[in-house]
């Protein structure tokens, strides 16, 4: 058998040696003016992605208020959102949020302190154990009978065609209170310290008290057995609501808001969630239909009446409402929505 030659060593590369007193930098200014551009063009950049068909079907407390005919005319306009796009900014702020969240959820969920003699505070929320898969309900923090060290879940609100998810129950013997956790930006605490604008507070945001009130309606229908004899809340009242704003720059940096529910509040609460209910079944009634006297309906049911009310109340950088221009002027509206209904779009949105 003949032999194989054998390849030829490749010549390992020697750099040539430099004197390090000759090599000149370059301009950290151009480089610095570089990054600050690329910085610019990323802000402006965002991913498309999919969503979860079944999120279409349900109302979620945190996009109160809900406007029905928003919602409708959307859908009619450009069908059902099958994906989102999120821009660099919305992605910031929602990623920041989250890992806040899941760090005060896990961490505070731990505390509880003695008021009194027999009166505990306790932190009260659910717990699953990751090792052998045990899950407790509105209980404070313990660790696993397995050993396994529990993970706090939140706690999911699901009534009719509503669907959320609140942090936590604050028991103080036979009071509870509905709390949720908010991130904002340093500026905004600071002008709800100083009592800006004069006279009222600036915080909670509109968004976020129509989310909570609607936990603290909805809470004692959905968990009705838990308030029955025998239940873990027995005797027990809700008294009203817990907004807590950190602040994304420090997490010591922070604001706690108090919403009082007497029994006509929760009542008046439950009454919006009935009535949005029945909107949002025929918000996506109207869709499949294209019903003029459903539409109709909804027109006379929609968020806001005034400009100044949208502001205030309704209006969002990341989800801005497609009649605004429009929607306080009742001949433009009609124009709008009547081409809606026949599938096509007004000359101005072409």
């Amino acid at each position: 058998m003949k032999s194989k030659k054998k390849a030829p060593a490749k010549k390992m590369l020697v750099p040539a040696k430099i004197d390090p007193s000759k090599i000149v930098p370059p301009d950290h200014s151009w480089v610095q003016r570089q990054l600050h551009s690329w910085w610019k063009e990323a802000v402006n950049q965002g991913d498309s992605r999919p969503i979860d068909p079944s999120r279409n079907n349900y109302l979620r407390p945190s996009a109160l208020p809900f406007c029905p005919l928003k919602i409708a005319y959307k859908r009619l306009t450009d069908g059902v959102e099958e994906e989102r796009f999120e821009s660099f900014n919305e992605n910031f702020y929602v990623n920041i949020g989250t890992s806040v969240h899941e760090l005060l959820q896990d961490f505070i969920g731990r505390m509880s302190v003695e008021h009194g003699v027999d009166t505990p505070v306790e932190t009260l929320g659910h717990w699953k154990c990751p090792d052998c898969g045990k899950r407790r309900m509105f209980t404070t923090y313990k660790r696993c009978k397995c050993g396994g060290k529990s993970k706090y879940e939140e706690i999911a609100i699901h009534w009719r065609n509503t669907i959320g998810h609140m942090d936590k129950v604050i028991r103080i013997g036979q009071y509870l209170f509905i709390l949720d956790y908010k991130t904002t930006g340093g500026r905004a605490l600071y002008k709800h310290k100083q009592g800006e604008p004069i006279g009222q507070p600036y915080l909670p945001y509109p968004a976020n008290r129509a989310q909570i009130m609607r936990y603290v309606g909805l809470f004692e229908k959905v968990f009705a057995k838990e308030f029955e004899p025998g239940g873990r809340f027995e005797g027990c009242v809700i008294v009203g609501a817990l907004l807590v704003y950190v602040s994304r720059e420090t997490v010591r940096d922070r604001a706690i808001v108090y919403l009082p529910a007497n029994a006509k509040r929760k009542k008046k609460e439950y009454r919006k969630a009935v009535r949005d209910d029945k909107l949002f079944v025929k918000m996506k009634e109207v869709v499949e239909t294209r019903d003029k006297e459903i539409m109709i309906e909804l027109i006379e049911n929609k968020a806001c009446e005034t400009r100044d009310d949208y502001d205030e109340n309704m209006h969002s950088p990341f989800d801005e409402c497609p009649l605004v221009a429009d929607c306080f002027s009742p001949c433009r509206l009609k124009k709008r929505v009547r081409a809606a209904l026949h599938g096509r779009r007004p000359k101005e949105e072409d």
